[in-house]
């Protein structure tokens, strides 16, 4: 509420100014000023501004002088620079747009064209909410779509196997557990008839230099790709290290303690403290980045982590369906779940496109805000110009070409912000991807999706249009006799 009241108050700031500014006599007579061209040099000053403190704020995060929450304020710049702009480039793109206009409709484009200038600051004030919306769309639409692929592609990589056999319940915190021996589950998984590999994985709760993590012991085929991508190096050096008995900490446990390849590290677990060389920084999301991995053979001799808390089975080519049965026997014995890869990856995806169309319907209320936005401008516009509208459909105007005239108004401000819009949201997408990574402690690839800007720009077009509707109707409905009368 609070905030809300806040906005209002800015936005009622200027025109209350402008207000005051009216002279006593010029405000008495009939015929207001017409409205300033161009913007003055302090307009200028603004918009430069805030880009240089988007930009100031984007190098300072780069450089770890500024915390990853500077992102908030230096994103706010940047839109704001963005939807400040929108009157600088209003009148060179609805004049560039105009010549797109099919030459049958030139006339009412033309039209359309002069209401649409004759108000520049009402215009790209409407036009920025559009605006807005679009980038919104398009700069989170694209961060969405990378963090997400990045995460799936990290899952494809570290579960890279036809079954899945997981213990139910929370990370281990001691090395002997109760219940059913799992070393007697992976055993007789090994020993089903049509099982290709077998990869178990470890994992434990400990701590790194005095900081939580989650240590991560597994099996590394040497005929499997490696699953870890490095951070800095190749795969083919960080295999070689782990062999040796040396450990890869995730990027988010390296930036909050500090952690450099090569250093050594005491790594606490099952009340054990040891020294262990970290050869390289890896990209991992268990549990948020804060993990440290070794082969398992590693672990077990280190931490005592003989037993595996996930086994990952591969069965020959043709034979995955054939394992069904036995693993959910020796699953039920040991007390374990079992899960088809496709199983795990379908309801990984649901999780994922559950959260990605909520943050999609809240990118949608910006388009339905911009929408009503450009009916508000148009909708003035058509009683501004009663008069106007009056004496085109006396001169024998039809309706049709009246209704095309609005219409068109309506998608030139829709193009207009969708552009400017579109532009503004590969920059916030690379903005946002910049600053995420000091807070990620590696890069994500991005991305240039054209379903994303044309989606964007489409959705845009369509709601302009549909604004219109009822501003079109009104203008075809409008008593002539009225109209021509009207001041």
């Amino acid at each position: 509420m609070l905030l809300g009241t806040g906005v209002a108050v800015a936005a009622a700031a200027w025109p209350a100014r402008r207000a005051a500014e009216i002279d006593p006599l010029e405000g008495l007579g009939q015929a207001p000023p017409p409205p300033e061209r161009g913007v003055s040099w302090r307009y200028l000053a603004i918009v430069l501004g805030l880009a240089l403190v988007a930009g100031g704020v984007l190098l300072l995060m780069l450089a770890e002088v500024l915390p990853a929450q500077a992102a908030v304020p230096g994103g706010i710049a940047l839109t704001l620079a963005f939807v400040a702009v929108t009157p600088l480039a209003l009148p060179l793109l609805v004049r560039g747009l105009g010549w797109l206009v099919p030459r049958a409709w030139r006339i009412e484009g033309a039209l359309a064209e002069d209401h649409i200038l004759r108000q520049p600051v009402r215009t790209a004030l409407t036009t920025g909410v559009l605006v807005l919306a679009v980038s919104n769309g398009v700069g989170l639409g694209h961060a969405i779509r990378d963090n997400v692929d990045d995460l799936l592609g990290w899952y494809a990589r570290m579960m890279q196997a036809d079954w899945l056999l997981t213990r139910a319940g929370a990370l281990g915190i001691a090395p002997d557990r109760e219940g059913a021996d799992p070393r007697a589950a992976e055993a007789a998984v090994r020993a089903l008839e049509g099982v290709r590999r077998v990869e178990g994985i470890g994992v434990a709760a400990g701590k790194v230099a005095g900081s939580p993590c989650v240590i991560v012991a597994r099996d590394l085929d040497p005929d499997a790709p490696l699953p870890l991508v490095p951070a800095e190096g190749t795969a083919a050096d960080l295999r070689a290290a782990l062999d040796r008995g040396e450990a890869a900490a995730g990027t988010m446990l390296a930036r909050r303690t500090g952690i450099q390849p090569g250093d050594e590290v005491v790594v606490e677990a099952f009340g054990r403290s040891v020294t262990v060389r970290v050869a390289a920084l890896v990209v991992d999301y268990t549990s948020g980045g804060s993990s440290l991995h070794v082969r398992r053979d590693v672990g077990t001799r280190l931490f005592g982590m003989e037993a595996a808390d996930i086994l990952l089975v591969t069965a020959e080519p043709g034979r995955a369906a054939t394992l069904a049965e036995p693993l959910a026997e020796i699953a039920r014995e040991s007390s374990l779940l079992v899960r088809s890869f496709g199983d795990v990856t379908a309801f990984v995806d649901t999780l994922v496109r559950g959260v990605v169309r909520s943050l999609q319907a809240i990118l949608g209320l910006g388009f339905v805000v911009g929408s009503l936005g450009v009916a508000n401008t148009v909708t003035m516009s058509v009683l501004e110009k009663r008069r106007a509208l009056g004496l085109l459909r006396a001169v024998g105007m039809s309706s049709g070409r009246v209704t095309r005239m609005v219409v068109l108004e309506s998608v030139l401000l829709g193009a207009a912000g969708g552009i400017t819009g579109m532009l503004a949201g590969v920059t916030t997408a690379l903005f946002i991807q910049l600053a995420s990574q000091p807070m990620l402690g590696h890069p994500i690839r991005f991305s240039l999706r054209p379903s994303v800007l044309v989606g964007n720009l489409i959705a845009a077009l369509v709601v302009t249009a549909l604004a219109a509707w009822l501003p079109a109707r009104r203008a075809v409905r409008m008593e002539l006799l009225e109209a021509i009368a009207a001041e």
